[in-house]
C-alpha cells in the first residue's frame, strides 16, 4: 500500500471512516466525492483507495482540496484487497463504504451514525437504496430490515444490502477477517460473517442511489458470483456446526462436477439477473417495449427469482396504503 499521497494524519479521530475503492471511476467520480463532502454529519474522512486507475481517477481524487479526503494506492488486486486496505488505513470506530460511482443522500452519514450510537448491538448496517441511471432514479423495494429475515435471505443466497450503502464496526469487521474472498461475491460474504458476531440491520429510508450504467460490474452475467455465494453459504455452514470450511479451490472441484440440469439452472438464473438490471436501465430510458421484453425474459428464466422481487414490490405497496388509511 502506497501511503505517500494519503492525507494529513496529525488530526483529531473522526466519527465515521469511510472507504471508497476505485478503479477507473473517472466518468463518476466527480458526483460520488461530491455527495460525500456535502453530508450534514461533517466529521469523517473519506478514504479513497485506488486501486490501479487508468483514467486519470486517482489524480482527480489527488486534486481536491479537503483536509478529509486521503488517497492510498494499491496494486489492482480487486475490491477485497481495496477495502481492506481502507480498513487497515482507517481511524474511526464506525466504517463505512462508497462505491465510486454511486451516490450518498446527504443525510445518509447522519442517520446512520446515529442509529449505530443508540444500538450498539448492531454490527452491520445497510439502507435503502434506489437505481439511479444517468439522472434517472428509480425506486426499488425496501429491504429487508431485521436481523432474523436478513439471515434467512442470505443463506438461501438471496441479496439483503446494497454494499455501497453499509455503515459497519470496524472491531467487528477486523474479527471476522475483513473481505476474506477475492471476486464479486466478497461483499456478501463479509455480510454473512458480519452477521454471526452481532445484529445485522437495513434502515427503510433511502439513503444511497446505486447507479446502473453498461460498464458496471453488475451489468453482465457473472457465473462467479453465485459460485462465490454459495460458497459463503457453505462455509457459513461448516461454522454453524463446528466443522472446518473448505477453501475455496476445494469447493470448486466440487461445484464442477454438477449434473448438467444443475448447471444449466444457475445459468439461467445468471443470465435472468442480468436481463432484470438491463431493464430496469431500459425503464429508465423509457425504452418501454424494451424494458417490459427484458422482465418477461427474466421471468422465463428464473420464475421463483422474479415473484419474490415482485411480492416484495407487493408488500411496499401494501404497507404504504396501510399507513395512508391509518392516517386518515
Amino acid at each position: 500500500m502506497n501511503v505517500e499521497d494519503a492525507g494529513p494524519t496529525n488530526v483529531s479521530v473522526p466519527k465515521v471512516s469511510v472507504i471508497m475503492p476505485m478503479l477507473n471511476a473517472r466518468a463518476f467520480l466527480e458526483g460520488s466525492i461530491s455527495s460525500m463532502l456535502c453530508q450534514s454529519l461533517a466529521d469523517f474522512e473519506l478514504i479513497v483507495v485506488d486501486n490501479g486507475s487508468t483514467d486519470g481517477s486517482k489524480e482527480y481524487a489527488q486534486s481536491i482540496r479537503d483536509p478529509r479526503i486521503r488517497v492510498i494506492s494499491e496494486p489492482q488486486r480487486g475490491t477485497a484487497h481495496a477495502t481492506n486496505a481502507g480498513i487497515a488505513f482507517s481511524r474511526a470506530d464506525l466504517l463505512a463504504v462508497m462505491d465510486a460511482d454511486d451516490v450518498s443522500a446527504p443525510d445518509r452519514l447522519r442517520v446512520q451514525f446515529a442509529y449505530m450510537q443508540t444500538h450498539p448491538e448492531c454490527v452491520l448496517l445497510g439502507t435503502r437504496f434506489s437505481f439511479l441511471v444517468g439522472t434517472t432514479i428509480v425506486p426499488v423495494a425496501p429491504p429487508l430490515m431485521y436481523h432474523a429475515e436478513i439471515r434467512k435471505a442470505l443463506l438461501g443466497g438471496n441479496a439483503a444490502f446494497s454494499n455501497g450503502s453499509t455503515m459497519f464496526r470496524a472491531a467487528a469487521a477486523k474479527r471476522v477477517g475483513g473481505h476474506r474472498l477475492n471476486g464479486p461475491g466478497h461483499d456478501f460474504d463479509f455480510f454473512l460473517r458480519m452477521s454471526e458476531v452481532g445484529v445485522v440491520h437495513n434502515l427503510h429510508e433511502t439513503l444511497y442511489y446505486y447507479r446502473l450504467h453498461g460498464g458496471a460490474s453488475t451489468a453482465a452475467p457473472n457465473p462467479l458470483m453465485r459460485e462465490q455465494i454459495m460458497f459463503s453459504i457453505a462455509c457459513a455452514a461448516a461454522r454453524a456446526t463446528g466443522l472446518p470450511e473448505r477453501t475455496f479451490a476445494e469447493f470448486r472441484r466440487e461445484w464442477s462436477i454438477r449434473s448438467l440440469r444443475e448447471k444449466l439452472t444457475d445459468r439461467a438464473a445468471d443470465v435472468s439477473s442480468a436481463l432484470y438490471r438491463g431493464g430496469v436501465i431500459q425503464r429508465a430510458n423509457r425504452k418501454v417495449v424494451f424494458a417490459a421484453l427484458a422482465v418477461i425474459g427474466s421471468a422465463v428464466l428464473n420464475p421463483r427469482k422474479v415473484v419474490y422481487r415482485f411480492r416484495r414490490q407487493w408488500a411496499s405497496l401494501d404497507n404504504q396504503l396501510n399507513l395512508k388509511s391509518g392516517e386518515v
